[in-house]
């Protein structure tokens, strides 16, 4: 069986967010519930970063 592809939902203003605080401090935290993206959207900001 085959594994289907991550789908993923574009988030452009909440990753904006999260470069500029990246941008003014390099420490930076993502608070969040469980299962909410919160490691995904860090690596996704570490690729582009």
């Amino acid at each position: 069986m085959q594994q289907q592809p991550l789908k993923l939902i574009a988030r452009p203003r909440l990753m904006n967010q999260v470069l500029q605080f990246l941008d003014e401090s390099p420490v930076t935290v993502l608070l969040g519930t469980r299962q909410t993206g919160k490691t995904t959207l860090a690596e996704m900001a570490a690729e582009i970063g």
